[in-house]
């Protein structure tokens, strides 16, 4: 179960919320459960062709010239006005598996509109977790630029008072005002950027309350190994409960069933039919009442049809739902081969991001030891500004590349983890 949806605008959203809110309220989502929900209607009339079919019938017939009465059964030329009424019902005993048929394959198509539900419900749970941490990613983005901008105008004053005293030109003054204003830049585009990552966000949750405030998640540390089940053994798990290959599954089994329903058109059909039937006329001297109780008549037939030629249509019929038969083991072997590839395309970027991250963090540990010695070296006068520059801008593209690194890592993990049917995978 997920946590209560926040209501508070200005409350923290945990990922757990923004995907619990998303199922409730993306429009994509909707529009496959009324999908489930015509599904649900086709099986419920499948379900009903087991039923006899009733009907009641009246009618007002005006006569002239001549004709015979059905109510006296004698030819008469006197204009007349007949009333018939009637209820009949036919009850069909045996179609040659066609209701059974129909019947199957509309309960698979349920259950397959059922696994396209959760297979949408899963495509923008793994859409929100990667518009989540991208939110965060812009969030810390800021906070990296921001602090560099800090740094930036510090060394601006000191650059300044070393130019005043005349140790350096004012070319490197305005290296330094040159760099500031990119310090600005960088804020200016980390909160666009941040912008559009909540935008995203908030149209895969159909989020129209303003502005989402994210909680961060508890990430943990990124562990020297990584403690992951092997490939096969995720691939084999994941095989058995996602939805997209049960779905593709249950629509093969409902074109078998459909291609049976199909052959079983060519067979004999058998009903049977009963009726109760009464008419009255205003030739006959006799109250009209007594007239619908004196001519009322019951009957009950047993009926047996059998199709002889029907220009080679059900034939044809027969074949087209073979192809489909045929078409449709390729999609389930397309589907399988296409969930295999994205499983192992989550392993693969898992490990790779875990790699990427180990080695940048050491690159940034490294950049920012030679920041650290540049910056009392300069302080002292020991290196000149263009070292010291150097040693800056390395150090703050280190700690992007890190950042980076890092929220591609919690993602890739939470990826990797949905297909090992953890957390926010729907079964």
């Amino acid at each position: 179960m997920f946590p209560s949806i926040a209501q508070n605008e200005n409350q923290t959203w945990t990922l757990d919320q923004c995907i619990e809110y998303a199922l409730k309220h993306n429009f994509t989502i909707q529009q496959t459960l009324l999908q489930s929900d015509k599904a649900a209607v086709n099986l419920k009339s499948a379900k009903n062709n087991y039923l006899p079919e009733i009907v009641g019938k009246g009618r007002n017939i005006y006569n002239w010239g001549l004709f015979v009465d059905p109510a006296t059964n004698l030819l008469t030329t006197q204009s007349s006005e007949i009333y018939t009424g009637s209820v009949e019902g036919e009850l069909t005993l045996f179609n040659g598996g066609y209701n059974y048929y129909t019947l199957k394959q509309n309960r698979d198509l349920l259950n397959a509109t059922l696994s396209d539900n959760k297979k949408v419900s899963n495509d923008i749970t793994l859409a929100i977790i990667s518009a989540y941490y991208q939110v965060l990613f812009t969030q810390e983005q800021i906070k990296i630029t921001t602090t560099q901008r800090d740094q930036s105008r510090i060394q601006h004053e000191m650059v300044k008072g070393m130019v005043d005293k005349g140790v350096l030109s004012k070319i490197n003054l305005q290296e330094i005002e040159s760099e500031l204003a990119q310090r600005e830049a960088a804020i200016t585009i980390a909160n666009s950027n941040m912008e559009r990552s909540q935008l995203a966000l908030k149209q895969l949750m159909a989020y129209t309350n303003g502005n989402l405030y994210l909680a961060n998640e508890d990430k943990n540390s990124i562990p020297d190994s990584l403690q992951i089940d092997s490939y096969d053994q995720i691939k084999e798990k994941a095989c058995i409960f996602l939805p997209e290959i049960k779905s593709a599954q249950y629509r093969l089994n409902a074109l078998q069933y459909r291609s049976q329903a199909t052959n079983s058109l060519r067979l004999f059909t058998f009903s049977v039919s009963g009726g109760v039937i009464t008419r009255s006329s205003n030739l006959v001297q006799l109250e009209q009442k007594k007239q619908f109780k004196q001519n009322l008549t019951e009957y009950v037939s047993f009926n047996l049809a059998v199709p002889i030629f029907s220009k080679f249509l059900k034939v044809n019929a027969l074949a087209l739902s073979k192809i489909d038969i045929d078409i449709q083991k390729k999609e389930l072997d397309k589907v399988n081969l296409e969930v295999e590839q994205r499983i192992q395309g989550a392993y693969l970027d898992l490990v790779t991001a875990h790699n990427n991250f180990k080695a940048l963090d050491k690159k940034s540990k490294a950049f920012q030891a030679q920041y650290n010695y540049a910056s009392r070296s300069f302080s002292s006068g020991i290196i000149n500004y263009i070292e010291y520059y150097y040693a800056a801008n390395m150090l703050v593209t280190s700690q992007l590349e890190q950042l980076i690194a890092e929220y591609d890592f919690y993602l890739k993990r939470k990826t990797l983890e949905f297909y090992e049917g953890k957390g926010y995978c729907q079964r």
